[in-house]
């Protein structure tokens, strides 16, 4: 599979949002299309805001801006064409919301997480089995010895053998 040539920056990160503020101050998350990645012109009215729905700080590169403004596009192609090589990044798939694309990340982690623990137990108990598989025969030949001591005591306790070691 051919890695993504914007792996790590937020352009080609689905987590990578604009934060809607409309005049009567709600706030709402929506997906910041092609075309607007492709330009760096955010904007469905009111302000809005790139962020990261991971969390990275990107308003940090913004900010300070006047209250109610939407940042310019040399600002906003900054932030989406600079390499972070983050640890966050999920590829973006158009027409999927922010939130939808968290879900998936997480959805993946934890399928990611199983493996790794099916993978480890797979690797303990072959690694049991091994170690597991000696037991038998160390008990086999304990066994073997005990059994051969335990006929030994009792030739050595029959009368006709005592009289021809002389032990009578």
């Amino acid at each position: 599979m051919a890695s993504n040539p914007n792996q790590g920056k937020c352009i080609g990160c689905g987590l990578f949002a604009q934060r809607l503020v409309n005049y009567a101050f709600s706030i709402a998350y929506g997906e910041v299309t092609e075309q607007e990645r492709q330009t760096g012109q955010l904007g469905r009215g009111g302000t809005t805001l790139p962020v990261c729905m991971a969390g990275v700080p990107l308003q940090l590169e913004y900010l300070p801006l006047p209250s109610e403004t939407t940042p310019p596009v040399e600002v906003v192609n900054g932030i989406l064409n600079q390499d972070r090589q983050c640890p966050e990044w999920f590829e973006w798939r158009p027409r999927l919301t922010p939130e939808k694309h968290l879900e998936l990340r997480e959805m993946h982690r934890l399928e990611e997480s199983n493996r790794r623990f099916l993978s480890d137990l797979e690797q303990e108990r072959r690694e049991w089995q091994k170690e597991s598989g000696k037991w038998p025969s160390r008990l086999i030949g304990a066994a073997a010895i005990l059994a051969l001591a335990q006929v030994i005591g009792v030739v050595l306790t029959l009368p006709a053998v005592t009289r021809w070691l002389g032990l009578d």
